[in-house]
C-alpha cells in the first residue's frame, strides 16, 4: 500500500497542529503562525480566530500579508468570507506558502481549507475531508456544512 502524501504533518503539538494539505496550503492552530516552512515567510496568513490588533507581533514577523475574518467556532461562515478568502489565497499561493489558522486548527481553519480544496482543487468531499480532519468530531458539523454548501455552489 502506498503512503498518502496529504496531509503532510509539520508539527503535531496541539497549539500548532500544522499540516500541509495541498501544495503551499497549510492548516494550523493559533501558534502555527510562528512555524512557516524553513527559510520562508508565510505569503499570507488567513486568521479565522482573532484579529491582527490582538496579536500583531505574532504575525508581523512571519507573514507578508494577513487576512483576519474572526467568527465563533461552530458557527456558519460569515456572508462573503469564503469568497474573500478564496481570491486572496489563490493569488498568494502562486508566490509562497499560505497558512489558514484558527485557535486549534481543527474546525474553522480546517473547514475553510476543505472549501478551497473542493472548489479550487476540485477534490471530492471525502478526499478534502480526509486531508483536513485531525480528530473525530472536527471540523464541527455546522461550520463544515456551510463550507460544503459554498464549495458546491448551493
Amino acid at each position: 500500500m502506498t503512503e498518502k502524501k496529504w496531509p503532510r504533518w509539520i508539527e503535531r503539538d496541539e497549539s500548532i497542529n500544522l499540516r500541509e494539505v495541498a501544495p503551499n496550503l497549510y492548516v494550523g492552530a493559533e501558534y502555527a503562525t510562528k512555524h512557516p516552512p524553513e527559510g520562508t515567510k508565510w505569503e499570507l496568513v488567513v486568521d479565522w480566530y482573532g484579529s491582527s490588533e490582538q496579536y500583531p507581533s505574532r504575525v508581523r514577523d512571519t507573514a507578508k500579508k494577513l487576512l483576519s475574518i474572526p467568527f465563533l467556532d461552530g458557527d456558519v461562515f460569515p456572508e462573503g468570507a469564503l469568497d474573500r478568502m478564496a481570491k486572496r489565497v489563490q493569488a498568494a499561493r502562486r508566490n509562497g506558502p499560505v497558512l489558514i489558522h484558527c485557535q486549534a486548527g481543527l474546525s474553522r481553519s480546517a473547514s475553510a481549507a476543505y472549501a478551497l480544496l473542493r472548489r479550487i482543487s476540485r477534490l471530492s468531499h471525502a478526499e478534502a475531508r480526509r486531508r483536513v480532519r485531525v480528530i473525530p468530531g472536527f471540523p464541527r458539523v455546522t461550520t463544515l456544512a456551510s463550507a460544503r454548501k459554498w464549495a458546491e455552489g448551493t
